[in-house]
């Protein structure tokens, strides 16, 4: 990933955070090392690399700190700190996992996922405990022994059928716990939708399969991809500083190819990435709340800004992401 990618995957930026497009392969969890000179970077970029290659591109006087993690071959929204203040803010907001509906004080996440079996259901709610067995998870749905290993930690997973053709659904999932591998347990082992290519937990096949399901396919890579993420930010000045940014991330080509060549209907909004802001001062034009934040947004993102009792403002972003 040179400079020019890193700015075609920078969703939206400000004076204090970075939210990152990632995409399949990026290592962005179980550390943080250069990429090995016997790994092939083409299919192994740890996050290192992309940190100190953002610092250059933004001109920032240090890497970025990371605040929350995604799996390898998960896509989408992630989250970085330019500063370590800033770094200590947002960890606060990821790791708050009691917050009330609608609290400003916490991290909203919202996933889109390929899945197999998907119930007839609109959708539901998951409140399957997980257990840690040996850095693998699995879903508590029998009462445990006192001797059995691991501690159980409570899981929260909604989740909502969007689309669904040819064996194959779209499905809308909202985390709202942070335990390991939630989404990938819950639909795999309580609702039996596996996510597609999911290795670790989905179903077990062979090499000589044809089917959308075979470890050697062309979809050999896990369909999850984390489309929204929602957070808060200060405006310097002014009596009701708090704004709510939900930076949203496009769906990767190799996602929507899959739902074109199996039917699955997709929303033209999920085509593209997306800003919003919210805040409480209703007086505030919306590029003046963008500009205090020191905020810019990718490339042809759409942005909108939603002010009580008046209709929402939306703009295009043109110009592209400009560094500091």
């Amino acid at each position: 990933m040179n400079n020019v990618d890193i700015l075609k995957n920078i969703l939206y930026h400000d004076r204090a955070v970075i939210v990152l497009n990632k995409p399949a392969g990026l290592v962005a969890q179980g550390g943080s090392a250069p990429t090995p000179p016997d790994r092939d970077p083409r299919t192994s970029y740890y996050l290192a690399n992309v940190l100190e290659e953002l610092k250059v591109t933004l001109g920032l006087s240090e890497a970025p700190y990371t605040v929350h993690r995604l799996d390898k071959g998960t896509t989408g929204c992630l989250v970085l700190a330019k500063t370590p203040h800033a770094a200590k803010a947002l960890s606060n907001q990821f790791n708050r996992r009691d917050a009330a509906p609608g609290d400003d004080l916490h991290v909203e996440k919202r996933y889109f996922s390929l899945v197999q079996n998907a119930k007839s259901a609109a959708g539901g709610e998951i409140r399957t405990p997980l257990v840690n067995r040996d850095g693998r998870m699995s879903a508590a749905l029998a009462p445990r022994s006192a001797d059995s290993p691991g501690v159980e930690k409570e899981a929260a997973t909604d989740w909502k059928l969007l689309s669904t053709a040819n064996g194959l659904s779209l499905l809308e999932l909202n985390l709202l716990t942070g335990v390991k591998h939630p989404l990938r347990v819950h639909l795999s082992k309580c609702i039996n939708a596996p996510i597609l290519g999911d290795d670790l937990y989905g179903p077990e096949v062979k090499a000589s399969d044809k089917d959308i399901w075979s470890p050697t396919a062309r979809h050999s890579r896990i369909y999850l991809h984390a489309r929204e993420l929602s957070f808060y930010r200060y405006l310097r000045t002014g009596s009701h500083r708090q704004i709510r940014i939900t930076v949203a991330a496009p769906l990767p080509p190799l996602f929507l190819a899959l739902c074109q060549e199996m039917g699955v209907q997709i929303a033209d909004e999920w085509v593209h990435g997306a800003v919003r802001l919210k805040a409480v001062q209703r007086w505030k034009p919306a590029e003046e709340v963008l500009s205090s934040l020191e905020g810019h947004a990718g490339e042809g993102i759409r942005c909108s800004y939603d002010e009580p009792e008046r209709q929402t403002q939306e703009w295009a972003v043109t110009k592209g992401v400009e560094t500091q």
